[in-house]
């Protein structure tokens, strides 16, 4: 994949204690990861959210998909947004679920690419 941006996805990235694990979801992709910290769950599930959003690029079918799935491309940076995880007095083991923004960076496809 190349390094030049065609734009940005907002997408929804949960987070929610189960059993002796965290679950990390993203919600428009479906894309998930477990780990047994918090940390270590917010480290994977944008990495793979960004290998899901390669692969739909190289399958053609990236469009396609933001389409029948609601997910709007934004051609300039939006302003990030950001939801600190609650304050409360309980042990993070017990928070949850809480949800986050993520902000995913598009390439171009390798054939605009080239002719950029």
């Amino acid at each position: 994949m190349n390094t030049a941006t065609a734009g940005y996805v907002e997408l929804t990235l949960k987070y929610e204690r189960e059993g002796g694990q965290w679950v990390g979801v993203c919600l428009e992709l479906s894309t998930s990861t477990y780990a047994k910290t918090l940390e270590q769950v917010q480290s994977t599930l944008p990495r793979l959210v960004i290998e899901h959003l390669d692969l739909l690029d190289e399958a053609g079918e990236r469009a396609r998909f933001f389409e029948e799935h609601g997910i709007r491309f934004h051609s300039v940076k939006p302003e990030p947004q950001t939801i600190p995880i609650p304050s409360i007095d309980l042990p993070r083991e017990e928070i949850g679920p809480f949800f986050q923004p993520g902000l995913f960076r598009i390439a171009l496809p390798e054939e605009a690419a080239v002719h950029a």
